[in-house]
């Protein structure tokens, strides 16, 4: 038996009154009117800007909200390192291990040479 193309709904009986699902796995790239059916059905929130979470960075606590923000931070490419530039010398050492690994995404000098020294502290042999 075929089977006919994906169509996310559209010609399914007691389709009608249903949301369309926006994930990309029943809405594939190229489909007809694919980003305004996104636009309107998706249910993901809006990733947050870099003041938010600049925010939630500065208002982190313990290492482990710290390491969330860091992520957060590292989804893309978001600068200059400056303003990260003060965790390099936390006493945790996940937060700067995730320092490190989000360093990877900024650019600039100070990025790289923050991210050379920590990633140098990681692998160096602990001293006793």
């Amino acid at each position: 038996m075929r089977t006919g193309p994906e169509n996310n709904g559209r010609y399914l009986p007691d389709a009608h009154g249903r949301r369309p699902c926006a994930c990309p796995a029943c809405l594939s790239r190229g489909t007809p009117k694919a980003a305004r059916i996104r636009a309107r059905f998706d249910r993901d929130e809006p990733d947050p800007s870099k003041p938010e979470l600049m925010a939630a960075l500065l208002a982190a606590a313990d290492p482990e909200s710290i390491v969330d923000a860091l992520w957060g931070l590292g989804g893309r490419s978001r600068g200059g390192a400056e303003e990260l530039a003060y965790l390099a010398e936390h006493e945790d050492p996940d937060v700067r291990e995730a320092l490190a690994d989000v360093l990877a995404y900024y650019r600039g000098p100070l990025a790289k040479r923050l991210r050379a020294r920590l990633l140098s502290e990681i692998h160096a042999p602990a001293a006793e």
